[in-house]
């Protein structure tokens, strides 16, 4: 089934975009990726951008999403996604497991593509 998807524009001359990539988020929180806390480092980024480029259109999730294609790291990350209120839109990577990913994380404000 396909969707139609609208975004609000702020401006009629452009579509303001935010990209996350390559997140590589874990199942567990006590995991890490070559020393760094992924997830910490996501945490960062959305609180960086909340007070610099706030607030997007959209926002393009892209690469590797998670490290390991499992359920619980779909819902960590779906969760620190679904924090910032706005459309956000999932192409994975070569780590992501997509029929996955968009089973998991197919809720507002949030679309996957496989």
């Amino acid at each position: 089934m396909h969707r139609s998807l609208s975004l609000t524009q702020r401006h009629k001359d452009r579509v303001d975009l935010l990209q996350l990539t390559d997140t590589h988020i874990f199942s567990s929180p006590d995991q890490f990726f070559d020393g760094v806390d992924t997830e910490k480092s996501l945490i960062q980024v959305i609180a960086y951008a909340r007070q610099h480029h706030w607030p997007p259109d959209a926002i393009l999730v892209t690469g590797d999403l998670v490290h390991e294609p499992a359920p619980a790291a779909y819902e960590r990350l779906a969760a620190n996604l679904n924090t910032m209120a706005r459309p956000v839109f999932c192409i994975p990577g070569n780590h992501d497991d997509p029929s996955l990913m968009h089973r998991i994380m197919k809720t507002d404000p949030i679309s996957t593509v496989s």
